[in-house]
């Protein structure tokens, strides 16, 4: 713990400063006084926090520990390398936890958590279910995406207060963190939210429609309505829409692959509304993002932030 500490002093005081190449376990190890395998403990622990980034053959690196930072959490270390590499690319600090209770210790230390990217089996469903409950009833604010597998994972927290607001499908693609980094509201450094393009809101459901309509239209969006697959592909032809919020049982098959409709579509973010998981499921080859009914008001404005490609 005093190792930990000296070390943390050093970095908060600018004593080392940001992008610092530090020198290797061994070396530290010696020069503290300690044991190689506890120099390493103290090491992963300023990992966790944010403090240092370690890049393999190439070094360990001091982080500015004042930067927003998004918290991974996920049993599997090649998961967490992969995500915490983009999260790094896109400027953020990268926390990283193993379990939900190292995860719950982190949120409560660092204030400047913006955003949670977290695994659901860990090793087990329930925990990643209880992990995420907890955080959206503690920190109802903080936005907070899941990623799995097997969205049928979800399926108690689905039609709930505490489901995510988004849902990210494995294999992980560097686009998905990307759309996920787009939940970080626009107060924290580094996130802007554009509100120049329209919204189309396309769902059978009428009352739907309109109700998300007053929503969007008080947070300054400009929206319009589609109630099938073909008014979508004809709004589509008419102008261009920074976002839809596709409904999946939308009438009209062909467009329920929200993959093509991407594709098709490059500047627009395409976000799917679900009853469940398994209406998205087998609808596309492509990464899906989706929000599962019903959700909530602040839901749908974070999906509003989504990457949008110039």
């Amino acid at each position: 713990m005093a190792v930990y500490l000296q070390l943390r002093e050093l970095i908060e005081s600018g004593a080392w400063s940001q992008g610092t190449r530090i020198a290797s376990v061994p070396a530290l190890a010696d020069e503290f006084g300690i044991a190689s395998a506890t120099m390493r403990r103290v090491q992963d622990r300023l990992e966790e926090q944010g403090f240092i980034r370690r890049e393999i053959g190439i070094g360990t690196f001091v982080e500015t520990p004042h930067a927003a930072a998004v918290l991974v959490v996920d049993d599997d270390e090649n998961t967490r390398i992969i995500v915490c590499e983009y999260i790094r690319h896109a400027g953020y600090r990268a926390l990283v936890a193993g379990d939900p209770g190292t995860a719950l210790g982190l949120l409560q230390e660092d204030r400047r958590v913006v955003l949670v990217l977290s695994d659901i089996r860990m090793p087990d469903t329930r925990a990643g279910v209880e992990f995420i409950r907890t955080v959206r009833r503690r920190w109802p604010r903080l936005p907070v995406a899941a990623i799995t597998g097997y969205p049928d994972d979800l399926a108690e927290l689905n039609q709930s207060a505490e489901c995510p607001a988004l849902v990210i499908l494995k294999p992980i693609q560097r686009s998905q963190i990307d759309d996920a980094l787009r939940l970080i509201p626009p107060s924290a450094p580094g996130s802007e939210v554009s509100q120049d393009w329209t919204v189309l809101v396309a769902d059978e459901d009428s009352q739907l429609r309109t109700s998300v309509e007053a929503l969007l239209r008080g947070a300054g969006y400009d929206v319009e309505q589609a109630a099938t697959a073909e008014e979508v592909r004809a709004a589509l032809r008419r102008r261009r829409f920074g976002h839809v919020l596709l409904d999946a049982r939308l009438p009209g098959a062909a467009i329920h692959d929200a993959a093509t409709l991407s594709a098709e579509h490059p500047a627009t973010a395409v976000v799917l509304l679900a009853s469940s998981p398994e209406d998205v499921l087998g609808k596309g080859s492509g990464p899906l993002t989706f929000l599962t009914k019903p959700f909530e008001p602040r839901d749908i404005l974070h999906a509003l932030r989504l990457r949008v490609m110039n």
